[in-house]
């Protein structure tokens, strides 16, 4: 088992084109691409009160994300960096990864201990 605080991760997930995708970090940080619509979301988790914080951007299309996690800090690069995202978020001993879409998607993980 992994201990709050003593591991950051790296998540990459290619072959996006032309579908809805939703990825759940541990319940912490969801982000959510919307194909239809053309809207990428991205919801952190409260640490001082229940709920989420949101933040929404008008995306013609999803090609690939990239984030970057350690206990407390969140980095998302969309599209090679044509768009980022940095927040502070507050992760626990839940780290499981939940993917959702109808096609085939390419991910990576890399886990790093300290």
């Amino acid at each position: 088992s992994i201990e709050r605080g003593s591991f950051s991760l790296e998540f990459f997930a290619e072959n996006l084109k032309e579908q809805s995708v939703s990825f759940d970090f541990g319940e912490v940080l969801k982000i959510n691409y919307q194909k239809e619509e053309k809207i990428l979301q991205m919801k952190r988790k409260r640490w001082s009160e229940s709920g989420y914080d949101e933040k929404q951007i008008s995306l013609s299309e999803l090609e690939q994300i990239r984030v970057f996690l350690d206990q407390s800090t969140a980095e998302i690069f969309v599209n090679h960096g044509e768009k980022v995202f940095t927040c502070k978020a507050f992760f626990d001993s839940n780290t499981e990864i939940k993917v959702t879409t109808n096609e085939t998607i390419k991910i990576k993980t890399w886990l790093i201990k300290e």
